[in-house]
């Protein structure tokens, strides 16, 4: 509920309030019944024909009676509101009580906004890929001669509080094609590494993947998840092109590739 919706609500009742106290009840019918009644015209002109006339009238309730059945005819909801109304004391602890209700609302909301922008500029970035930057001329003249190297897996924590690293997956494609499936599949156990290692916020290393490159151009994909220091659970990916000759690092695929959450 933002805060539209909340004075709307309260226009809402106001509306309904003056409803309940304006609104006209419906009408009770008088009750009437009918009533006949003999007499026998004794006079001496009518005597001999000895007729019987009836004559009918109609019977109403009296005005108490009247207020009674209104009362008791009125709906429940209405009466209360009309009852509300007249009473001062009563209609202002109902409007103390919404706006209370309002304020309480939106002080949550503030405190809820407040703590989310808090996490997102204080929570752990942690973010890890190839870093042909620290393969030696040596490893790279042995490449391209045909003889496997390992390479860095670069991992840095760009954000501000240490984050808990749960898995990392690097897979390596000699000479590989651009990925076209729209979600990643990461399903070769030899290239997952579980672990418990925290990094700081800043910090950074260039540890050795365990699995060598095989070719001087080569597809990298994979994925690091981590546990921010609030207990929130991230998994960063990443999808690139390298040639190692020349250190070149170009991200590809679709954007699930490379997502991070």
């Amino acid at each position: 509920m933002n805060r539209f919706s909340a004075i709307a609500l309260i226009l809402v009742a106001i509306v309904v309030l003056i409803w309940g106290a304006t609104a006209p009840t419906e009408p009770v019918v008088p009750q009437s019944y009918s009533a006949q009644i003999h007499c026998n015209d004794t006079s001496a002109q009518q005597r001999d024909a000895n007729r019987t006339h009836s004559r009918t009238f109609d019977c109403t309730t009296n005005a108490a009676e009247r207020e009674h059945q209104t009362a008791s005819n009125e709906q429940p909801i209405r009466r209360w509101i009309r009852d509300l109304v007249a009473d001062p004391v009563a209609l202002f602890t109902l409007v103390l009580s919404l706006s209370t209700i309002f304020l309480w609302w939106e002080t949550k909301q503030a405190r809820e906004g407040l703590e989310r922008d808090q996490r997102i500029v204080e929570r752990a970035y942690i973010y890890i890929g190839p870093n042909l930057s620290k393969v030696s001329a040596e490893d790279k003249r042995a490449l391209l001669l045909g003889h496997p190297i390992t390479v860095p897996l670069h991992t840095v924590n760009a954000g501000k509080t240490p984050g808990i690293i749960r898995e990392v997956y690097c897979e390596f494609i000699p000479n590989g094609d651009d990925p076209t499936e729209p979600v990643p599949s990461y399903s070769d156990p030899n290239c997952l590494v579980s672990m418990n290692s925290v990094y700081g916020g800043g910090q950074q290393s260039d540890p050795t993947w365990k699995n060598p490159v095989t070719s001087n151009v080569f597809v990298a994909f994979g994925y690091v998840k981590y546990v921010d220091a609030f207990g929130d659970k991230h998994e960063s990916r990443f999808c690139a092109r390298l040639r190692v000759s020349d250190g070149a690092f170009n991200v590809i695929g679709p954007d699930a590739w490379n997502a991070d959450t």
